[in-house]
């Protein structure tokens, strides 16, 4: 009975001994791996000049909703290296009517965020717009708060939702307008 005992016991301690290395080896290729694998934290940095040629083109608005509601969207978004020029068809207001922006860009945070300012008429203040902007296949997405007291904060979501305050602006790229290949 002594040595069913001592089999026994010795069986659990050699289990034990079993266990407790496999937690060893566990934790330490865990310890390993972890120097292996990127940090989730850690963002793609977003070539400004790459964005910059992106956007350049001609843009047709195919629907312009402000806080839920729907706008004509009978006009066009004009990007040049630093400035964009907002276009609407004859008729509408008379003659043909634009209004010229500059704009820098914020690649800095998660959002990429462009800040633009209009270029006055005449005895006009220029003011300063913060709007998200993101690519989402063949469409580009702007959005900013409606409301003029907020215009220099930045979204943090695309919404035009009723009750979000903000105008959300999705457009094509002109198909003239497309940018042409580089050549290696």
């Amino acid at each position: 009975m002594f040595r069913r005992e001592w089999r026994h016991a010795g069986f659990s301690l050699y289990r034990a001994l079993i266990a407790l290395a496999t937690v060893f080896l566990v934790q330490l290729g865990c310890l390993v791996g972890a120097a292996d694998e990127p940090k989730a934290e850690q963002k793609v940095e977003i070539n400004k000049e790459n964005e910059l040629e992106r956007l350049r083109g001609t843009w047709q608005v195919k629907s312009f909703v402000a806080d839920g509601d729907s706008h004509d969207s009978n006009f066009k978004f004009i990007f040049s290296r630093d400035k964009c020029v907002n276009e609407w068809p004859r008729g509408k207001f008379g003659d043909w009517f634009t209004l010229h922006f500059e704009f820098k860009l914020d690649l800095k945070g998660n959002q990429k965020v462009m800040r633009a300012r209009l270029v006055p008429a005449a005895n006009d203040d220029p003011y300063d717009r913060a709007q998200i902007y993101r690519f989402s296949g063949k469409l580009l997405e702007i959005c900013y708060y409606g409301d003029p007291d907020r215009k220099g904060t930045p979204p943090r979501r695309f919404d035009g939702s009723a009750g979000s305050g903000q105008v959300l602006i999705t457009m094509e790229r002109l198909k003239d307008e497309l940018p042409k290949a580089k050549r290696p």
